[in-house]
């Protein structure tokens, strides 16, 4: 049996739950849940835009040989293709310790695939109706703590948004030295 088939012998057993599942929930939340579904099968009809192999050398190069590079990288394509929404998760960014070493590393890896997005979306005309946004899901405290790092901070984090006719270099709010939580 080939994927494709088993994966339609899948979705057919999922619709086959499905059909008693919605008759006890409300139509708004089961026609989500097969909206997801149907996106899903729609993205796996197209697992070119997966194929990390043939990503340019240039390109590579430009937003770095990382895993957020790549997957940056991907995204821009997915959204060429017309997906509406993509997110990129990058990990490693919870340095309660050693912060300032860490960063030599995250860091450049960041500004270069971010950068390299932006470029690319203006250059092609897409940056105009594209959000991109760039967020944590804390700041950092301006202290370093015992082992050279810095904790968690929820009063004030960082954001960087691009795109969607947002207007170029606004820095909006500010935190100060008696912020601190």
């Amino acid at each position: 049996m080939d994927v494709g088939q088993d994966d339609e012998q899948r979705n057919e057993l999922r619709q086959f739950a499905d059909r008693s599942y919605t008759q006890r929930r409300a139509k708004a939340n089961t026609e989500a849940n097969a909206y997801v579904y149907e996106m899903a099968a729609q993205l796996q009809k197209r697992r070119d835009l997966f194929d990390t192999t043939t990503f340019s050398p240039k390109d590579v190069e430009r937003y770095g040989p990382s895993d957020l590079g790549r997957h940056v990288l991907m995204a821009r394509r997915m959204l060429e293709a017309g997906v509406t929404f993509v997110k990129v998760t990058s990990y490693g960014w919870d340095t309660h310790g050693d912060n300032f070493n860490a960063h030599l590393s995250l860091v450049p890896k960041f500004d270069r695939a971010f950068a390299a997005v932006i470029e690319d979306l203006h250059e092609r005309g897409m940056l105009e109706h594209t959000l991109v946004i760039a967020m944590s899901e804390f700041g950092r405290t301006p202290r370093i703590n015992g082992h050279l790092g810095r904790d968690h901070w929820p009063e004030a984090w960082s954001l960087a948004m691009a795109g969607c006719g947002l207007k170029h270099g606004v820095v909006a709010g500010k935190t100060n030295a008696w912020v601190l939580g």
